[in-house]
């Protein structure tokens, strides 16, 4: 009996340590459960040091179409070459300030004048050409008017032969043959004599349509020699404007060609703005707009001019006059942010803009009251660069987090820690 019994009390004993092993564990397993099922109803926190936050304010706002964009010359002129030849010095730098009329670039002009004085040559022959018509043509005019003076003469003889050979007729003296010869003299004669006449006047015409001729060939040349004189003097490229070299080509020696864009030289009388945007914002854009135009030297107003799509892309460009395009601080190429107000709103509930808060439109933000933040649905409207018009949903006063919060998009309520 006794050996039987001894197994059933240490089996008794054992489930006394179990059941004592489990009151002991049951608190602290109940205090975890608690704390589990707490912190599930209480929901997620974050701390606020991780958070941005933004109170809201009545205060104006103006809705912005933000571009990127540069300083260009009011007026910006091109020099081109007006000969093809090569660049024998190189005279300014880009950025250097210039005068009217000084001398950029030099270019090679011995090809230049090899032709200007082929060209003085052709003119010289013609004028020696000319003086050798003129002495030509008076030698012909001369023997031509010798000759009509003889045939006068002749003719004048001949009608003395007949006027006796007509006289010693009346007597019979003289034969009817005789008489007929005369007379065929005198009409042969006539005819010379008419015949020279002609001459004269066709050599006059000759001699006045070659002299116009070879006086016009001669204009030409003169014409040609003039341009080519000028192409010469042109040849040094020079500014034609004071103001500023902003591109110089600068290989010495390079040939170019004629009409090929050796500088650029911006004047002095003022800039204006060239900015590109997205053609997203084509219908909240139109001319007249006012703009302000931000640089880290400074900020000035202005009003957009003129919208064109960019060539091969989805995009516009913007055209803005300055309010003062002659300011001290404007630089060609300077990059400048313009702010283009397409509306504005001398009071409106606004807030900081932010991840959370980035564009128009309705959507949920979490407000911040105590020490939760609830989920809440608001309408936002017009924004400028920094701030975000609140149209309903928020009232003055009340604070939201406006960094991103994608994490806990399916959470209603969060701690703020």
């Amino acid at each position: 009996m006794d050996a039987m019994d001894r197994p059933r009390e240490t089996g008794h004993r054992l489930d006394r340590r179990v059941r004592l092993a489990l009151k002991i564990a049951a608190g602290p397993l109940a205090l975890l459960l608690l704390t589990l099922a707490l912190r599930a109803w209480v929901g997620p926190g974050v701390r606020r040091t991780k958070i941005r936050t933004s109170v809201a304010e009545i205060t104006p706002i103006e809705a912005i179409v933000a571009a990127t964009g540069t300083l260009v010359p009011e007026i910006e002129e091109t020099l081109s070459s007006p000969i093809a030849a090569p660049i024998a010095g190189i005279l300014a730098d880009a950025g250097q300030r210039v005068e009217e009329s000084e001398v950029l670039i030099q270019l090679d002009t011995t090809r230049e004048q090899v032709l200007l004085d082929n060209l003085l040559e052709q003119i010289a022959l013609k004028d020696t050409e000319l003086t050798t018509l003129e002495i030509r043509m008076e030698e012909t005019r001369s023997q031509q008017e010798s000759r009509h003076r003889l045939l006068e003469v002749d003719l004048e003889s001949r009608s003395a032969r007949l006027e006796r050979l007509q006289r010693l007729a009346t007597f019979g003296a003289v034969a009817e043959d005789e008489l007929k010869e005369a007379r065929l003299d005198i009409r042969r004669t006539e005819i010379e004599l008419e015949q020279a006449t002609a001459g004269l006047e066709a050599q006059r015409r000759r001699h006045l349509a070659e002299t116009e001729r070879i006086r016009l060939e001669r204009s030409i040349l003169a014409a040609e020699r003039d341009e080519q004189a000028r192409r010469m003097e042109s040849a040094t490229v020079r500014a034609a404007r004071s103001g500023v070299v902003t591109w110089i080509e600068k290989r010495d020696g390079l040939r170019v060609v004629e009409g090929q864009a050796l500088a650029r030289v911006a004047g002095d009388q003022g800039f204006r703005v060239t900015a590109a945007v997205s053609d997203f914002y084509t219908p909240r854009l139109a001319p007249g707009q006012k703009v302000r135009v931000r640089a880290t030297a400074g900020e000035i107003g202005g009003t957009l001019e003129g919208i064109l799509p960019a060539v091969g892309a989805s995009s516009l460009t913007l055209a803005i006059a300055l309010d003062d395009p002659r300011a001290g601080w404007l630089r060609a190429n300077l990059r400048v942010e313009a702010d283009v107000i397409t509306d504005d709103e001398e009071a409106a509930v606004t807030v900081g803009r932010g991840p959370a808060v980035a564009g128009a439109g309705i959507q949920e933000v979490f407000v911040i009251q105590g020490g939760r933040a609830t989920r809440r649905r608001v309408e936002l409207g017009m924004a400028s660069r920094d701030r975000i018009e609140v149209v309903s949903g928020l009232t003055a006063g009340e604070e939201l987090i406006i960094s991103d919060m994608t994490l806990y998009q399916n959470r209603n309520e969060i701690r703020i820690r």
